[in-house]
């Protein structure tokens, strides 16, 4: 039996995934293919990515820079589509801000919210400074 961790559900100008369980960079990779394949991205004007049912987020640095080279092609493809991420989760917050401090610097906005309904509600637009910043993760102690 498979079991989908990832579910996408399209409308006019808006992506919305739900991820659950455990995420990983093949995981991710299959979502971001079946994404970009798909002729309704150049219309998007927000992702929403609903993470709260993420039991454990498994990225190592190098996936994150991955990632990062994904989403600046992307980027020349549809420069409007902001980003609206859903979690508590403490893992997922830290590869945010990982993720941000190589890829902060477009017009994309993400901001990370707590609940569904308040990721639905964001209207987009104003300045990338508008957005959202993550805590930084904490270092972990040499030895």
């Amino acid at each position: 039996m498979v079991v989908m961790v990832y579910a996408l559900s399209w409308s006019k100008d808006v992506l919305s995934v739900t991820l659950s369980g455990v995420i990983n960079a093949d995981t991710l990779m299959a979502m971001v293919d079946e994404v970009a394949r798909d002729y309704r991205f150049d219309d998007l004007r927000k992702r929403i990515y609903d993470c709260v049912a993420v039991t454990y987020f498994d990225l190592s640095l190098h996936d994150l820079k991955t990632f990062v080279h994904i989403d600046s092609a992307a980027f020349i493809s549809n420069p409007n589509a902001h980003i609206a991420i859903v979690t508590d989760d403490q893992s997922v917050r830290k590869s945010i801000a990982l993720y941000l401090q190589r890829f902060g610097q477009t017009s994309w906005q993400l901001k990370v919210f707590d609940t569904l309904a308040d990721a639905m509600a964001w209207e987009v637009g104003g300045k990338p400074d508008d957005r959202v910043r993550v805590a930084e993760p904490t270092p972990k102690p040499a030895g």
